[in-house]
């Protein structure tokens, strides 16, 4: 699948509507309109218009499309396993179209609007209002899903803990031979690298314990050559179905791990890679 189809498909934090958002943005809608006059309102103020009604009629538009557009969405996501990017992206556009073919019928109604210019005053509408729409759309997106994966990363990675119950891996000491250690796939939380050593963190039951072994990188993940088992750093590598909790956004993360007091981090060149665990 190419990455962007991949992204599109990514899992984001569907939010129902309730009536403080609809009021927000209605609000938003009427400071815009009464303090900047955009679309020809100041010309209808200087002829005697009733510029505050107006204002005060879009805003309600605004309010009613939002609270009914949040419900039928509502009910459209309850229906579907999972929400996605490009559910979210589809449902905003649509959106605002729908709230600029509301907003312009308004208008026609309002300003006695003839006929012959019904397509244009429609046209005009959806323009604007998809490209304000737009913008204050990927400035909430990129908020909501960076605060998403702030809290919701280590949920959403995708873990085969079970699939790997009885996988016993074999981790090959070149300093020594019989030295190499043998452990239990699910048992492995992490490693560090320090020059040309590697420590293993592993547990065993409820009890941490760690190895310091003669290997590489290269070498560690060749011999834990398994989906889950994730290079996070130049110098760590981590089991993915050991990660308790994660934090962090775009520029890195610290990723808590099952019974282990330690934070292992994700640099910022790795995490395009982490989140194609998602």
């Amino acid at each position: 699948m190419p990455p962007m189809l991949q992204i599109l498909q990514r899992k984001y934090p569907f939010k129902p509507g309730n009536w403080k958002d609809s009021l927000l943005l209605s609000a938003i809608v009427f400071l815009i309109l009464y303090f900047l006059v955009p679309f020809g309102l100041n010309i209808y103020e200087q002829n005697g218009g009733n510029l505050l009604g107006v204002v005060l009629g879009y805003s309600l538009i605004t309010y009613i499309s939002q609270a009914a557009y949040q419900k039928c969405v509502s009910r459209l996501a309850a229906r579907k396993s999972i929400w996605t990017i490009a559910d979210a992206g589809l449902s905003c556009i649509l959106f605002w179209l729908f709230l600029g073919l509301c907003n312009a019928i308004y208008s026609i109604v309002v300003f006695h609007i003839g006929a012959q210019y019904f397509a244009k005053v429609i046209l005009v509408f959806l323009y604007w209002t998809f490209i304000i729409g737009i913008i204050l759309g990927i400035v909430t997106f990129l908020v909501n899903y960076n605060r998403y994966l702030k809290t919701e990363l280590a949920g959403m990675l995708q873990k085969n803990t079970e699939e790997q119950e009885d996988i016993i891996v074999t981790i090959h000491d070149t300093a020594a031979r019989g030295s190499d250690l043998r452990i239990g796939l699910n048992e492995f939380l992490y490693a560090e690298s320090q020059k040309n050593d590697v420590t293993i963190y592993y547990k065993q039951g409820r009890e941490l314990l760690h190895r310091t072994m003669r290997l590489t990188m290269a070498a560690l993940l060749s011999d834990l050559d398994y989906h889950n088992i994730f290079q996070c750093h130049r110098s760590f590598v981590v089991n993915i179905n050991n990660i308790s909790d994660a934090k962090g956004n775009s520029n890195g993360y610290q990723l808590k791990l099952s019974d282990c007091p330690a934070a292992v981090p994700v640099s910022r060149t790795y995490v395009p890679k982490l989140k194609s665990y998602l």
